[in-house]
């Protein structure tokens, strides 16, 4: 099952806000996302010997058997591979990170600080600084965090808001400094109208193992990012917000920008 959570950190790399505007991050991000709904994320496992890559695909289809994954093969070899809701769900409770339904509460935070008919770009982009934890006692779902602002909290803001970015349900925008604001979409307006209804959670425990292979996952994925040649000529991916946004209305750009 350690295949399952490395795809998952594949995923999420690509879908994470990219805060680092250097090499070839930001398109091939942009590239990943479009292309994932459809193709999936393509896959880098397997190693380089015949019985690794063999022993890769068997067990990537032991996963798609389960209905954790779907394959997309090219040549008789897994080319793309896609997480199902119960395969994401089961991953992300075996890395031990925020499930879907964290992500909800998250975009409710968002919810009440944004407006549905913008008049100013601060109606649409929510500084991820504004978010706060859901209730007096500083937690998310039970699990305490740091004040709003500060690091670990960013850092467990991301993650929850991740499931939510994939399902298109949230968009995210970047300052050239790095910092993040976050959207609602109008699938993540409709999906709060209708309310959260948690995935039916499979069988899956968390272990150190498990949490460790998903950020090694991660870490490989934002490097081949970074370093891999664009494959779409002139795609040079979403620009960096204005870090002085202000007051500036809709109509002056910037709904437009965004990852």
């Amino acid at each position: 099952m350690t295949d399952l959570v490395a795809i998952l950190g594949t995923v999420d790399a690509a879908f994470a806000p990219v805060r680092d505007w250097g090499g070839q991050l930001s398109p091939n991000a942009m590239i990943a996302r479009k292309d994932y709904p459809e193709l999936g994320i393509p896959w880098h496992g397997g190693g380089g010997s015949v019985n690794d890559r063999k022993g890769a695909e068997l067990r990537l289809s032991k996963l798609a058997e389960a209905g954790f994954v779907t394959l997309n093969r090219s040549k008789g070899r897994t080319a793309k591979v896609k997480l199902t809701a119960t395969g994401e769900v089961a991953a992300r409770m075996m890395a031990g990170l925020p499930l879907p339904e964290a992500s909800f509460t998250a975009m409710g935070e968002i919810a009440k600080r944004a407006k549905r008919e913008p008049e100013l770009l601060l109606d649409y982009w929510i500084n991820e600084r504004l978010i706060e934890p859901s209730d007096e006692s500083g937690t998310i779902n039970g699990k305490p965090v740091d004040k709003p602002g500060e690091t670990r909290w960013l850092v467990f803001l991301e993650e929850m808001m991740l499931p939510s970015l994939i399902a298109g349900r949230v968009r995210v925008g970047v300052t050239c400094k790095g910092r993040a604001y976050y959207a609602l979409t109008p699938a993540g307006w409709a999906a709060l109208d209708a309310g959260c209804k948690p995935d039916k959670k499979p069988r899956a425990k968390f272990s150190e193992e498990f949490k460790s292979a998903y950020y090694e996952s991660f870490k490989a994925a934002v490097s081949r990012l970074k370093d891999a040649q664009v494959a779409n000529v002139g795609e040079i991916g979403p620009m960096p917000l204005s870090c002085s946004m202000g007051n500036w209305p809709v109509s002056r750009g910037g709904m437009s920008n965004g990852q």
